[in-house]
C-alpha cells in the first residue's frame, strides 16, 4: 500500500513545515538555501550550516494523528 499526503501532515506533531505561515522558510528565508542542491554544492558555508542545522535539530517528535490512524488499519 502507498499513501500520499500533504507536506504539512506532521505539523500536528510539532514539526514545522517550510512554506506555511509559521514555516521555516518564512521565518528565515536564508534557510531554503540549506536544502537547495545548487546552493549546497556551490557554497562551502551553506554545507557547514546545513550539517550544523541537522546536528542541532530537536529530538524526534511523537507521531501525530495521520500515522496513528494508519497503524489501526
Amino acid at each position: 500500500m502507498a499513501l500520499l499526503s500533504g507536506a504539512g501532515v506532521s505539523t500536528d506533531s510539532g514539526i514545522p513545515d517550510y512554506r506555511g505561515p509559521d514555516g521555516v522558510w518564512r521565518k528565515d528565508p536564508e534557510a531554503e538555501k540549506l536544502v537547495t542542491y545548487d546552493h549546497y554544492m556551490n557554497d562551502p558555508e551553506i554545507r557547514r550550516r546545513s550539517w550544523r542545522m541537522r546536528l542541532e535539530s530537536p529530538a524526534p517528535r511523537r507521531p501525530g494523528s495521520p500515522p496513528s490512524t494508519l497503524r489501526g488499519w
